[in-house]
């Protein structure tokens, strides 16, 4: 992704950008542990089967994506059946996700592109350990069936690559990923969304719906299932996924991470299978989403305990590198751990499986919680 705003790299305005997205949806942060280990590890706990996109018998383990030491990754592997490949798209500033043959790839991108970590003054193996497992133009893995498509987008005034775990492994799973970010500088400039931003972003998203009836987009990625489309992503990405989905019948499921719905969505329930994932140190807290949810047949609930904003993106994982944790934000991590970024994923996974499944539905919130400890069915019990 050509991301060419070196400013919005800088340490200050990188995780100020963070900051941005965490308090334009009115969250709650609190301090993480800070206890920094040489070797932290991300164990293994039950496991959920539940059927993938691409219609096979998939387990999803919480959890138990990777160990980290002092000279591995720290990013959870991806679980699913499938190598991923990444391609550069014509839509502007936007990368597919895919299920791709192992080894046909050019090696993996990076977490961050150097030339822009050094022009932002960053040392370029700042994020070395921020191993991704996407194979850059890999070839498409061959389908018998078309594959359900998901659009990812960031929060407000942050970038995609803080959801690069998220995107992975979904691809993995069978499903096509359009990654598209939206204009980090301009919505880091500023502490909440303007009109215009707004509208930005909802012709973003009608625009990468529309990108979805490219023959060559096919040609890139494989054949897509277009009667299966899901949008999403943290934070503001969320709410604005819950709008676009009230509006554009193309939409048909979505889902929002830890982020507060603005404006029709807050009080207009989706009509499509719906996630909102809360942290109880976040959007839980957030009375709007409990009043809607009164009346929401369509959407399904569940919390992370432990968990603020930004434990439901790569940070969590992330911190667990001595590195990185020293300018990683002071507030928006809460006590979960790294486990949070595992976990996130598991329950995105688990809710796609049912809500673009051959037979799509809504999941419960006990299947989309079931084995993963932190997790909880109903987040705005009790006012969270």
């Amino acid at each position: 992704m050509n991301l060419s705003n070196p400013r919005a790299l800088t340490v200050a305005l990188l995780f100020s950008a963070l900051a941005a997205c965490g308090s334009s949806e009115g969250s709650v942060t609190s301090n993480p542990d800070g206890r920094i280990e040489s070797t932290t590890s991300i164990a293994p706990s039950s496991t959920i089967t539940t059927t993938s996109a691409a219609g096979n018998s998939t387990t999803i383990a919480p959890n138990s994506s990777t160990t980290v030491d002092v000279d591995a990754g720290v990013l959870p592997v991806p679980d699913g059946s499938f190598a991923v490949g990444v391609r550069t798209l014509s839509l502007p500033s936007a990368l597919a996700f895919y299920p791709a043959v192992a080894g046909t790839g050019k090696g993996t991108r990076p977490y961050f592109d150097p030339g822009l970590l050094r022009a932002s003054g960053l040392d370029e193996a700042l994020f070395d350990r921020a191993v991704t497992s996407a194979q850059i133009d890999a070839q498409p893995e061959p389908a018998s069936a078309a594959r359900p498509v998901v659009i990812i987008s960031s929060g407000f005034g942050s970038y995609l690559e803080f959801s690069a775990t998220l995107i992975e492994r979904i691809a993995s799973h069978g499903y096509v990923v359009i990654a598209v970010q939206p204009a980090v500088a301009a919505e880091a400039a500023v502490e909440t969304p303007t009109e215009t931003m707004r509208d930005a972003r909802l012709a973003q998203m009608t625009s990468a719906l529309d990108y979805l009836d490219d023959p060559r987009l096919t040609e890139l990625v494989g054949p897509l299932d277009l009667d299966r489309v899901a949008l999403g992503g943290h934070s503001y990405a969320g709410s604005i996924a819950f709008n676009t989905a009230l509006v554009d019948d193309r939409v048909t499921g979505a889902f929002d991470l830890d982020g507060s719905l603005f404006d029709t969505a807050q009080t207009n329930p989706t009509p499509i299978p719906s996630l909102i994932l809360s942290a109880m140190g976040g959007s839980a807290q957030d009375e709007r989403i409990a009043s809607l949810l009164l009346d929401a047949p369509n959407t399904v609930a569940v919390g992370l305990v432990g968990a603020t904003h930004f434990d439901l993106t790569d940070m969590p994982a992330l911190s667990a590198d001595p590195n990185l944790v020293a300018i990683l934000p002071n507030s928006g991590l809460g006590t979960i751990g790294p486990t949070a970024t595992t976990d996130t994923s598991t329950i995105v996974v688990r809710f796609l499986n049912a809500a673009l499944g051959r037979v799509p539905r809504l999941p419960t919130a006990r299947e989309l919680t079931v084995d993963i400890p932190a997790a909880i069915v109903d987040p705005f019990a009790n006012g969270g």
